[in-house]
């Protein structure tokens, strides 16, 4: 029986996502835990080239909707620039989702939001990544004995974005929340029934970066946020280094995945 999602659209039963899984081969791997969290609202996602992580806000369903959409959609957008067709598949996934959550129009409050996620994906060409995030998902790269963070930190509290909201008029919380309950300032989905729009203030446009990959790349991380509360991001990175050594690719989180291109040490 599928799990009754919690968001808009109430009463609408949806495929359960995964709650403590992981798998992967000698070049990636991924792991997803419930914890002790009431619902599973996190997901990952591995193709040929393509990596993502999904964290969920309200419900399993824009997770589920966003995972099955996002790739087909970035999938069909042509052209050079990677950044434009991701930014692009972005945009329009944002826009079928919330199409989506607007079709049930089910007795919830007015000052209720749908579910909502935020996403970080990965590209990779043989010698380049292009990773485009929204929202409090991270990307970390360990290349040459030095880590790289690829990503920013899309919540209100961050100047950069406090900066964007107060220009628009959009008030947030003396504590740093949007909506008087979002922890991030750019998601997909996040759909407002009072107004019949989406979260004033909520972007859905990503961040793209891109990275080169090499022999000394060791490891690339994306992961949730729920990793970073209990660790910082060059332990994260390391926790990773360590286990592979030890030939056990495991690590206590809420949802990650990790992108191998070169451990010789693995072999050692």
């Amino acid at each position: 029986m599928g799990a009754v999602c919690p968001c808009l659209g109430r009463g609408k039963e949806v495929e359960p996502l995964p709650s403590d899984a992981s798998g992967g081969d000698d070049q990636h791997g991924w792991c997803v835990m419930q914890n002790g969290r009431t619902a599973m609202e996190d997901a990952v996602d591995v193709q040929d080239g393509f990596f993502a992580v999904y964290d969920g806000h309200g419900g399993a369903e824009a997770v589920t909707y966003v995972k099955e959409t996002l790739p087909k959609l970035l999938a069909k957008e042509k052209g050079p620039d990677m950044g434009l067709r991701m930014k692009e598949a972005f945009q329009k996934a944002d826009a079928a989702l919330l199409g989506h959550l607007k079709q049930d129009e089910a007795d919830v409050p007015d000052y209720l939001l749908s579910s909502g996620v935020c996403a970080c994906i990965a590209v990779r060409d043989e010698h380049e990544l292009a990773v485009a995030n929204l929202g409090d998902c991270r990307a970390l790269a360990y290349k040459g004995g030095s880590l790289t963070v690829m990503t920013k930190d899309h919540r209100p509290c961050e100047p950069f974005e406090q900066e964007r909201l107060t220009k628009q008029g959009i008030q947030t919380t003396c504590d740093g929340y949007l909506a008087g309950g979002l922890a991030v300032s750019r998601a997909l989905g996040d759909f407002t029934r009072s107004t019949w729009t989406k979260c004033p203030g909520l972007l859905s446009e990503p961040e793209v970066t891109f990275f080169s990959v090499d022999a000394d790349t060791d490891v690339i991380l994306l992961a949730s946020d729920g990793i970073f509360e209990s660790m910082t991001n060059l332990d994260a990175v390391q926790s990773i280094r360590r286990q592979l050594r030890r030939n056990l690719v495991f690590l206590q989180s809420t949802c990650l995945i990790w992108l191998i291109s070169s451990f010789p040490s693995l072999n050692d």
